[in-house]
Order: structure tokens, then C-alpha cells, then sequence
């Protein structure tokens, strides 16, 4: 995950192995970096860190192509929400101004009802701004009958690594979450991905996105439901 060691940050853990094996200094050893999320990266004055050059870069759509992803299909979810009133805060949406409008929208009801709609039997993960929309997302689905479950960083680890058991078994149907599974995290079995976390980043975008696009036995498509 090299994105994680920008330039002139290396207080990092990431950067501390790096600086420790002698990496980027003269004489050190050849290092090649590997990131699944390049425009983190590449937003950094060009190359980030010590990374002097791409040697190899594969698109989603390449990845489609080629069979290595599936392929991508989306519906909109319309809720009563502008999302031009939201503001900005380091370049990002502010996570507290999302969580208000969408509950103020009753987005947790529109989600479940469209992944009735949509998604029927497929597994699916849940992209939330804050924790609390997290778990009333959780709740609609369970409520129109999906089984669901919603997992965050406050969660004991043995929890949170039960409720993914569950998903991997199928006895949970869908996963609610706020930044606990947008990175590093492997369950191909996803064939959909609700975004209902509005963003200006395109690299989050793409991580979101790209849970649910590794291929898997009977999947043939990824269903992405934008809120």
C-alpha cells in the first residue's frame, strides 16, 4: 500500500520499515512499491515519496478486459438530497453534514428498498460517513428483511471478525460500514457495493467500487447501487 508513504512523511509505519531497510537512500537497496489506488499516489507532486517511476499500470477497464475484474453496472438510488449544499473540509465532503442529510432524506429506507429492487440475492457491502448511519443502514436491511450487519473500528476485533465469517458464509447478506472495509480487505463473493457516501475523492471512489469487482464462481457482474 505505497500510497502510504508520501513525501516528507515518513513517521509512518509503512515509512519507518522503508527508512529502516535502507530504502531510497544511496546505495540502498532496489525498492518497488505496490498499490492497488495509484491516484493517491500520483496526486502527490507526481511520484510520492522516494518512487521515481511507474513501470506498471493496470486500469479497472483493462482489468475488465482482460477478465482479471468483472465487469460494472450501476443504478442510481434518488433520495430528496442536494448534495451541492454540502461542504468541504480538506478537500473532502464533511462526514457530519452527509450523515444529517442522509438520515434527514430517510436514506437507510430508500437503500434497503432498492437493494430489494436490485440486488436481490446478492452480497453485498454498505459505504457509509459516519458510524451511525453505518448501523441504520444496517437496520433498514434487516427490517425489509436482508440480513445484514454493520461492523466499525470501536467493534472488539473478535466481533467485528465474526460478522465477517457470517458474510463469507452467506448467513449475513450485507455488510454496513464506515472506513473499516474500504482497504485490504478480500471477500470476492461481494457482487454489490452500495456508495452511499458522497465524495469527492476519486481514489476513495475506486476503492469502494473495487470490493466488489475480484471475479468469483457464478458472479458475473458487479452491481453498484450510487446513492
Amino acid at each position: 500500500e505505497v500510497h502510504h508513504y508520501p513525501a516528507g512523511e515518513n513517521g509512518n509505519t509503512f515509512g519507518r520499515v522503508l527508512e529502516g531497510l535502507g530504502a531510497f537512500w544511496d546505495g540502498g537497496p532496489l525498492t518497488v512499491g505496490f498499490t492497488a489506488t495509484p491516484d493517491a499516489l500520483m496526486a502527490q507532486d507526481g511520484l510520492a515519496g522516494g518512487w521515481q517511476r511507474t513501470v506498471f499500470q493496470l486500469g479497472i477497464l483493462d482489468g475488465i478486459a482482460g477478465g482479471w475484474l468483472v465487469d460494472i453496472r450501476a443504478k442510481q438510488v434518488q433520495i430528496a438530497a442536494d448534495f451541492r449544499k454540502l461542504h468541504t473540509r480538506g478537500g473532502e465532503i464533511r462526514d457530519e453534514e452527509s450523515e444529517q442529510m442522509l438520515l434527514e432524506a430517510d436514506a437507510p429506507h430508500h437503500v434497503a428498498q432498492a437493494y430489494l429492487a436490485h440486488a436481490g440475492t446478492r452480497k453485498g457491502v454498505v459505504f457509509t460517513p459516519t458510524v451511525l448511519v453505518a448501523h441504520r443502514m444496517a437496520q433498514a436491511l434487516r427490517d425489509a428483511g436482508v440480513p445484514a450487519e454493520a461492523v466499525d473500528g470501536a467493534m472488539p476485533m473478535d466481533e467485528r471478525r465474526a460478522v465477517l465469517r457470517r458474510l463469507t458464509t452467506g448467513e449475513t447478506r450485507v455488510a454496513c460500514n464506515c472506513n473499516v472495509l474500504t482497504e485490504g480487505w478480500d471477500e470476492p463473493s461481494i457482487s454489490c457495493v452500495v456508495m452511499a457516501r458522497p465524495t469527492k475523492s476519486r481514489p476513495f471512489a475506486l476503492q469502494c467500487i473495487g470490493r466488489g469487482l475480484r471475479p468469483f464462481p457464478g458472479k458475473a457482474d458487479c452491481l453498484v447501487l450510487d446513492v
